[in-house]
């Protein structure tokens, strides 16, 4: 996701202001902020009204813990040392979770030197973009690279190919060697009926000459 920054004016109506903050500094007076984001900023005008009062002093409370104590230094022996200055920036937190978090500015001493609120910005995720996700690299066979690597074994799709080839070679061997067997079977039946169906010509040579020798006795009888 990427991140977005966001700037709420000090009238925001999300800032509970207690007192009158917004019109003198006085002592008690707080502006409390709930925001989401993981970031937080905040400006400021520096107003020096009266060179011989009190520098103004706020605490800021960030997820109720105190993490600031801004005292700036406007005046010193009733000298004006620091110029009005506007949009100052006094705070930027830490990266934050990105979760739901409360920020608390309290005034500490009531003065005429005043710290006016400007703006707070606000870091948070915007949900309308996300990263792209990274390649699945569990089903991809491995490169050469990761071979050499030392590791050896196939993806789940190079070794389902290598499954279906080995059984599909089987069944191809086993269809052959039928088919053999078959032709073997055709030829020796041919033959069998091919030898039978042929004259035995011994037993006919056989009659043969014993026709002829019968006729040749016949005939020496006669004569």
């Amino acid at each position: 996701m990427s991140s977005t920054w966001t700037r709420l004016d000090d009238t925001d109506p999300k800032i509970v202001y207690e007192g009158n903050w917004r019109t003198v500094n006085a002592s008690g007076c707080s502006a409390l902020l709930t925001f989401t984001g993981t970031q937080i900023k905040i400006g400021a005008t520096l107003d020096t009204k009266n060179p011989e009062d009190l520098s103004p002093i706020f605490n800021l409370y960030l997820d109720g813990k105190l993490v600031l104590r801004y005292e700036p230094n406007l005046t010193f022996s009733g000298v004006q040392i620091v110029e009005n200055q506007q949009l100052m920036p006094i705070f930027s937190s830490p990266i934050l979770d990105n979760a739901t978090h409360t920020l608390l500015i309290s005034n500490q001493v009531k003065t005429a030197n005043t710290i006016w609120l400007d703006y707070f910005d606000l870091l948070s995720l915007d949900p309308t973009t996300s990263s792209q996700p990274l390649p699945n690299l569990s089903t991809r066979s491995p490169s050469n690279t990761q071979l050499g690597g030392g590791s050896n074994t196939l993806s789940p799709s190079v070794s389902a190919n290598t499954e279906k080839s080995l059984t599909l070679s089987a069944g191809g061997i086993v269809g052959i060697t039928l088919g053999a067997i078959g032709l073997i079977l055709m030829f020796t039946l041919a033959f069998l009926l091919w030898k039978r169906s042929k004259p035995d010509y011994r037993t006919t040579l056989g009659s043969s000459m014993t026709k002829n020798l019968n006729a040749v006795l016949r005939f020496d009888d006669g004569v």
